[in-house]
């Protein structure tokens, strides 16, 4: 995947920009949607960057960006978390309405009539943007946004539905991108489409705008679409829900910047099987005494990243570049299955004698460096760019990990002075030990443990479906010199090497960190091996040493 440069890039070489705010979308004269971007460097300087209206779910508020390209090592926020009942109700506020240490926007005051989701959990009140709620949750891919401010919507990617007893099969049209035929985006795609608040909220996106459009200039609404209407979008919430964020707090208020997990999406089917015309299975065989030997090569450049265009259409193209972002987790109430189906044939080869070698080099011709997230029209020319946000957690994350929460269990019923934090990833999927033996990914439970409230260490414990007798890992800052990227860095890479040696801790990597002590606690097996567990949490923690 790519790295998204922003350009032109209007600061200087190599300074990093903070992005304050992302403004209400906006026509042009082509009927283009475009947005407002408010930069601020590390002087309190303010610049305002146009963006095509797509790229908004590869950008977020508060994300630090050198050179057009985000900076994700720059990112020192801790992710919040807050419990939302499926009874809150979420009141439309403008900007101006929020505390102002929230987000002033610089005293930018065109924005101030842009509009913000507030809700209120017990004595706290969180305001999340209006287009944060498009970009991540009714809109978060390129291809979804390009069509929430259109009348036929999602309806464009739909040839054909068949409904069943909890199974859809969706028959989706050549329109739907290549790149998007995932199953976390099939499944994410049935949700927005078929679950009624869900739709509700798509929906009303696009028909808020035109209300808003008309009551400004009623004789010439479509005038009044290139002035920047606020737009209004509201979270669709039918179960209880649990969000992370990264954002900004003062006193008991919070401005959501960037949701980064929820739960409670309440799916309507629990199967969902769909085809596509890239889905049909092809037959390679050559024609009788023909043969084809077309080969491609792609020769990338180290500093190869495309570039987003500052507005002109993309082609009409299936496939699209994949631009790499930080991963937002999203889980079902229940289970979703996703099936591919294939059940046609066609030649995939027209028998032709085709020598020619197609060459792809990054650094040879500026053109294939540049895309764009502008929807495609019949005098488009660059490819266009879509995002990679989402990663459904399909399965209860403790999965693999039973024995090992069980032991968190007993030390924290029988220990009263210790407290754990967890977090669950999914391991790299890069060799086959980041799966189990039944297929399903790997996972890496993360745990900060404390003492009577005082930090002692980190623990990694690996999931086991398989019964892997992979080892326990503490680690125990002997210094106070490290920042949470570096410690997000160190976690990285020893899951990359755990992966590349098969399960088991990388030595050289534990031996060069000096400002940091490592112990390894085996995995014995039967009995004794929960007890065993227990004795060194206790020992690691509660003892200190």
């Amino acid at each position: 995947m790519k790295t998204l440069v922003i350009k032109p890039w209007p600061f200087k070489k190599d300074e990093i920009a903070c992005l304050q705010w992302i403004g209400s979308p906006f026509q042009s004269e082509s009927n283009q949607w475009f947005i407002n971007c408010v930069f601020n460097d590390t002087n309190g300087n303010t610049k305002q960057i146009e963006l095509p209206f797509g790229t908004l779910p590869g950008i977020k508020i508060g994300r630090k960006y050198k050179n057009g390209i985000w900076v994700d090592n720059e990112d020192s926020k801790e992710t919040i978390q807050v419990d939302i009942p499926k009874d809150t109700t979420f009141q439309i506020c403008s900007l101006s309405e929020i505390p102002k240490k929230l987000n002033d926007v610089n005293g930018e005051t065109r924005f101030n009539n842009d509009l913000l989701c507030h809700f209120r959990i017990g004595e706290n009140n969180y305001y999340v943007p209006c287009m944060e709620v498009v970009g991540s949750i009714l809109a978060p891919y390129q291809a979804f946004i390009n069509k929430i401010l259109t009348p036929s919507g999602l309806e464009d990617f739909i040839e054909a539905v068949e409904p069943g007893l909890n199974i859809i099969n969706i028959k989706f049209t050549a329109e739907y991108p290549k790149k998007l035929l995932k199953p976390e985006v099939v499944a994410y795609f049935a949700w927005l489409r078929f679950n009624k608040d869900a739709r509700r909220e798509w929906n009303a996106v696009y028909k808020n705008l035109l209300a808003r459009a008309a009551e400004t200039l009623p004789l010439f609404p479509a005038l009044a679409l290139i002035t920047a209407l606020p737009l209004k979008a509201v979270p669709p919430l039918s179960t209880d829900s649990t969000w992370k964020f990264k954002g900004t707090s003062y006193i008991n208020n919070f401005l959501i910047q960037e949701i980064t997990y929820r739960s409670g999406l309440d799916p309507v089917f629990a199967s969902v099987k769909y085809s596509h015309p890239d889905s049909i299975t092809g037959n390679k065989g050559n024609s009788p005494g023909l043969k084809s030997n077309k080969r491609r090569k792609y020769k990338e450049g180290e500093t190869s990243q495309f570039v987003d265009n500052i507005g002109l259409p993309s082609r009409k193209k299936r496939s699209s570049m994949s631009i790499k972002q930080q991963e937002a987790q999203f889980i079902f109430t229940e289970r979703v299955d996703v099936e591919k189906i294939r059940n046609k044939s066609k030649s995939v080869n027209s028998g032709r004698n085709d020598n020619r070698q197609i060459n792809f080099n990054n650094n040879s011709k500026e053109s294939i460096n540049i895309g764009t997230t502008q929807d495609w029209t019949l005098e488009g020319k660059f490819n266009q760019i879509e995002f990679f946000l989402l990663q459904m957690v399909r399965e209860n994350f403790e999965k693999g990990l039973e024995k090992f929460f069980k032991a968190l269990e007993y030390v924290k019923k029988y220990y009263r002075s210790i407290d754990f934090e967890i977090s669950v990833v999914y391991m790299p999927t890069k060799r086959t030990f980041s799966l189990n033996d039944n297929g399903t990914r790997r996972r890496c439970a993360i745990i900060k443990a404390y003492n009577r409230s005082v930090f002692q260490c980190y623990i990694l414990e690996l999931s086991r479906n398989d019964e892997w007798p992979i080892s326990t890992l503490f680690i125990r800052p002997i210094s106070t010199s490290y920042t949470n990227d570096e410690f997000e860095s160190l976690i990285n890479k020893l899951l990359y090497k755990v992966i590349e040696n098969g399960g088991h801790w990388d030595a050289t990597t534990i031996d060069s960190i000096a400002i940091y002590r490592f112990e390894i606690s085996k995995h014995i097996m039967k009995i004794w091996g929960q007890l065993t567990r227990i004795d060194k949490i206790i020992q690691m923690v509660y003892n200190g040493n």
